[in-house]
């Protein structure tokens, strides 16, 4: 089929054919050539191109945050700053999980303590005051405080008696 080609091509051009067949070889072998540079140039553009943007913006974004870019290059440091960052996190969500428990708590609360309260103011029925509490506290601890003493005197009467028979045995021995 070459050959044929070629012999069309001799008798078009003027070539012997065996030129136009070295001829068409070069050719095909140029543009085979051509076509292997520019696939390479496309996919060099093709892969090279997202790297460069994204390398680009990482660099930008790294400048933006030089924190971060020196905890990349001290890991250590930031593998601990994470466990204490995270063991912060967790002790404010549980502390966050009780104020909630404690308010809907409250809430809960709220109609039973509205409904004691009001029981209470609409049949005249309250708790003993806090100065009749205090006053029998007082008289109870004065009354405490008069047994402690009474018991003491006891006490200091019989020690008395107990060091005038000491000093009896003690004249008699002599």
């Amino acid at each position: 089929m070459v050959e044929r080609a070629a012999q069309v091509g001799a008798m078009a051009v003027g070539l012997p054919a065996g030129r136009v067949v070295e001829w068409m070889q070069g050719a095909i072998a140029q543009t085979t050539e051509q076509t292997r540079t520019s696939a390479l140039q496309l996919s060099q553009r093709l892969t090279l191109a997202p790297q460069t943007m994204v390398m680009t913006m990482f660099q930008a974004w790294m400048a933006e945050h030089p924190l971060l870019s020196w905890l990349m290059t001290h890991p250590l440091i930031a593998v601990v700053s994470l466990l204490v960052a995270l063991v912060i996190v967790r002790r404010v969500l549980r502390l966050a999980v009780q104020l909630t428990e404690r308010v809907l708590l409250a809430i809960v609360r709220s109609p039973l303590w509205l409904g004691k309260w009001l029981l209470a103011a609409g049949t005249g029925w309250v708790h003993r005051p806090v100065s009749a509490l205090a006053e029998t506290t007082d008289a109870t601890q004065h009354q405490r405080l008069a047994t402690l003493l009474d018991r003491l005197e006891a006490i200091r009467q019989e020690q008395d008696e107990l060091l005038q028979e000491v000093r009896a045995i003690l004249k008699s021995g002599q």
